[in-house]
């Protein structure tokens, strides 16, 4: 009579580098209620003594602050501003952010004021005009690192521009202001979409992994991605465009990806 033995059977899996791994999930921003508030000291008259404490609520800490698009610190307390606007954002650990203005005044004195035109997509034909008061005239105008002028109006291409207004004894006041562009998503974005971008296979929807850019909302969340990749020209993905569509875009996007 034979015997029949069962032995046991070893099995000896090894894990290459997923020891203590953990699956991260993306967290969602657009869900993040991240608000932002600030205490400010204003700046005496043609100093720069100002400050703003930025304080945050919601999202996940710990924070990091930042100033007009500059480093990001742990701080939140911003020193040694002078008269302005300033953009201050936070962000959370999850990168998660929320960016507000915070206006920096005089104690006594000096105070502007912007207005624009907007400018066609690549031309200087926009205007910013600047009105101060409450200053000592004459007062000088900067826009940028140009020179300094006596003329309160600058003719300027779509764009982000830094003023300097000075009054007769000192006091300064900084503006930060955007000039839009008269690009508009309806005429001229969304033709170059539907006809490059929006075909069989490559974003009409038909492809789970792809955005559909039939759709305006999946386009201006993608619209950074569209902006970087039709400059280098990876995108679309058959064809080409010319550099005066690839120009809109970028014009558009930077206006802020609106549906105008």
């Amino acid at each position: 009579m034979r015997k029949y033995f069962c032995l046991p059977i070893v099995v000896v899996v090894s894990l290459v580098g997923c020891q203590n791994n953990v699956l991260e999930v993306p967290v969602d921003c657009s869900v993040v209620q991240l608000t932002l508030s600030a205490n400010i000291v204003n700046t005496d008259c043609g100093q720069a003594n100002g400050s703003i404490e930025v304080m945050v609520a919601g999202g996940e800490g710990p924070y990091t602050y930042s100033i007009n698009g500059g480093p990001r610190e742990d701080a939140p307390l911003f020193t040694g501003l002078s008269a302005g606007e300033y953009a201050i954002q936070a962000t959370d650990k999850n990168g998660c952010s929320v960016e507000e203005t915070a206006l920096v005044a005089n104690k006594n004195g000096l105070s502007v004021t912007a207005t624009t035109q907007n400018a066609d997509c690549g031309l200087a034909n926009g205007l910013l005009s600047i009105a101060a008061s409450n200053g000592v005239e004459p007062y000088t105008y900067q826009l940028d690192n140009n020179p300094v002028q006596q003329t309160p109006e600058f003719t300027v291409a779509p764009g982000v521009y830094q003023v300097v207004v000075t009054d007769a004894i000192g006091c300064e006041y900084n503006l930060t202001q955007q000039v839009f562009s008269n690009t508009s998503y309806q005429t001229d974005i969304s033709p170059i979409i539907m006809s490059s971008c929006v075909i069989a296979g490559c974003h009409d929807g038909s492809v789970s992994s792809l955005p559909n850019f039939s759709n305006f909302s999946e386009v201006q969340a993608n619209a950074a991605e569209i902006r970087s990749r039709t400059q280098s020209r990876n995108m679309p993905r058959t064809g080409s465009l010319t550099q005066a569509q690839i120009d809109l875009i970028a014009c558009w996007v930077d206006d802020g990806a609106q549906n105008n």
